[in-house]
């Protein structure tokens, strides 16, 4: 198909290429009559516009000026006109911008009157839906409304007999204001009693303070006579071992230990009486003087001293044990505290 159309492109671009090249050779052929004939056109025309002589070449420049000076006057005349034009102009926009002016300004008053009237138009709108509801709700209360008016009778009879109430309430307390009063000043009179048994508190406790500084100094006197009770019955217990041990010793081999002996028992049993007795007396003023310490420090510390519970602990003891025939420290604590 490819071969067929090749020969009918090349026939139709020769028949394009004759064509062209004809209508070339035809304009060629009638060119030079078209141009001799424009050319004389031409030339009769430049003729009949340019002139030839002088009078007419002046004739021509006089109607030129005559021409221009027209053309100048209408233009000054229609500067003039337009000068006029423009300065009204310019009146009638200095009048239209204040209009405009005001127009903008009775414009946002027109907008303000708008909103103004739809506010206006909405709260009429919310307005009569509230009559509306009003209207429905005024029936719906008128029974309300006759209750309430019965309420009120009885509130205002209630009232009638509160207001009798109050009368006797005020009454009664102004006899309570006089109470009042007397108990105020009875209250001054216990504040001034208060202050002065809080003074003889101050005194006393000071008394307490000086009594119980007493006390520790007598404590440690207790202390110290117990320690030498205690060293004292130390040396009588050596003393008493030494006696039973030169008692229960052996008999001297040679008569002369012997004789050293019977002189040294006679010396001994002359001096021991005398030294028993006064130990026995010694030992009794220290027990005497410890039982006076601790009766005056169990008086002072009170029913929780210790020292109750230690005489209770003693005197069960004592109804337990089978030798009562020394009287003991508790004995002598608590003979001294029968007076009492």
């Amino acid at each position: 198909m490819q071969q067929v159309l090749v020969p009918q492109v090349i026939e139709s671009a020769l028949f394009f290429i004759l064509g062209f090249l004809s209508a070339v050779f035809l304009a060629a052929l009638v060119a030079p009559s078209i141009w001799r004939r424009a050319t004389i056109l031409t030339r009769r025309r430049v003729e009949t516009e340019v002139p030839l002589t002088l009078n007419e070449i002046q004739a021509d420049k006089d109607s030129l000026r005559a021409h221009y000076a027209m053309a100048v006057r209408k233009l000054e005349m229609r500067l003039a006109e337009l000068n006029e034009k423009h300065a009204e102009q310019k009146i009638e926009l200095g009048a239209n911008y204040e209009k405009l002016k005001r127009l903008s300004t009775l414009e946002h008053e027109l907008e303000a009157l708008r909103q103004r009237q739809a506010q206006r138009e909405s709260e009429l709108a919310s307005t009569a839906n509230a009559l509306a509801t009003a209207e429905q709700s005024l029936g719906q209360h008128k029974g309300e409304l006759e209750m309430l008016q019965l309420r009120h009778s009885e509130l205002s009879s209630l009232a009638d007999t509160l207001r009798i109430e109050i009368a006797v309430r005020e009454t009664e307390l102004g006899r309570l204001m006089g109470e009042l009063d007397d108990m105020r000043h009875e209250r001054k009179k216990t504040d001034a009693t208060q202050r002065e048994l809080s003074t003889e508190a101050k005194t006393a406790q000071s008394a307490l303070a000086s009594e119980r500084k007493r006390n520790a100094a007598l404590e440690k006197k207790l202390e110290r006579l117990l320690t030498d009770l205690t060293d004292f019955r130390e040396k009588l217990e050596r003393r008493e071992t030494e006696l039973a041990r030169l008692r229960s010793g052996e008999a001297a081999p040679a008569a002369q230990d012997k004789a050293k002996t019977k002189a040294k028992q006679v010396q001994s049993s002359e001096a021991k009486p005398e030294q028993a007795t006064a130990d026995a007396a010694l030992r009794e003023q220290m027990q005497e003087l410890t039982a006076e310490v601790v009766a005056m420090t169990a008086e002072r510390e009170g029913p929780q001293s210790p020292i109750h519970k230690a005489l209770e602990q003693a005197e069960a003891k004592k109804g337990s044990a089978t030798d009562n025939a020394q009287e003991s420290l508790a004995d002598r604590i608590r003979n001294l505290k029968k007076p009492e």
